[in-house]
């Protein structure tokens, strides 16, 4: 059998786990944490960490079932349909919530990204537009293509963790907007409750890893429909011989999604 790991490890006794959810278990295990991690060639799963998967599948795509489920949620949560979306961030997670944004309807998905690599990517991914800050003034531009829209997108999906970047955000955020975030800081994220929140009747949701194994089912399907071509995310391939270049291509922003193939 093929087998793919969920890689929060819930202990399935505590409040959480039994008001079905899993996913925040107030035990939590996590490979490489609790547990040996997965940079080798075999690694022991916990059965109920463990997910088998369709046979079609490779097992370049099937890893890949484990970070595509929370842009998913995202995506899901925003209620995209018939809107225009923000994307802040076009990492790997960044790029599905791009493409799971057109499959769920959006009508309008802006990428959002100083790295112009991964805002290519980002439009083979279904971006309708591409915004570097560091090149386009941008809170204008959002405006501007969302002008059909209100002005201002009703979605915002932050990837990046960039508190600056979210603060912006509510600046393009239309009333009644959705603000969904998925990126985790390292200090604080100034906002004015008042401007950006009550005036505007904004939604906040803060997701945190995929819904076992609800988003699993959903974005599985969606991979063999083949909705979704992952491959532009997967930009590099490596053994694990290689593992010092790896980490080199993934944290210098040279690459996107980053594999091991051992």
């Amino acid at each position: 059998d093929k087998v793919a790991a969920e890689t929060h490890i819930p202990c399935g006794v505590c409040w959480q786990c039994r008001h079905g959810r899993p996913h925040t278990c107030e035990k939590m295990e996590l490979f490489g944490h609790a547990i040996n991690g997965g940079f080798a060639e075999y690694a022991l799963i916990p059965d109920r960490a463990a997910r088998k998967i369709p046979q079609e599948i490779p097992y370049e795509y099937g890893c890949l079932l484990e970070p595509m489920g929370i842009p998913y949620r995202a995506v899901e949560k925003g209620g995209v349909e018939g809107d225009a979306v923000a994307v802040i961030g076009c990492g790997p997670i960044g790029q599905f919530a791009i493409s799971f944004s057109k499959i769920l309807g959006a009508d309008i998905v802006i990428g959002i990204d100083v790295n112009e690599k991964r805002l290519d990517i980002a439009k083979k991914m279904g971006a309708t537009y591409v915004i570097n800050p560091q090149r386009e003034a941008l809170v204008e531009r959002i405006k501007e293509v969302t002008e059909n829209y209100g002005r201002g997108v009703g979605v915002v999906i932050d990837a990046s963790g960039n508190a600056e970047a979210m603060k912006e955000a509510f600046t393009y955020l239309r009333v009644g907007g959705r603000f969904v975030i998925l990126g985790q800081t390292d200090g604080p994220l100034p906002i004015n409750p008042s401007r950006d929140v009550v005036f505007k009747e904004a939604e906040i949701i803060g997701l945190f890893g995929r819904r076992i194994w609800d988003t699993w089912d959903k974005t599985e399907r969606i991979l063999l429909s083949k909705k979704i071509n992952p491959e532009p995310v997967i930009t590099h391939k490596f053994s694990l011989d290689d593992y010092k270049k790896a980490f080199q291509v993934a944290l210098s922003g040279e690459g996107c999604k980053v594999l091991f193939i051992p």
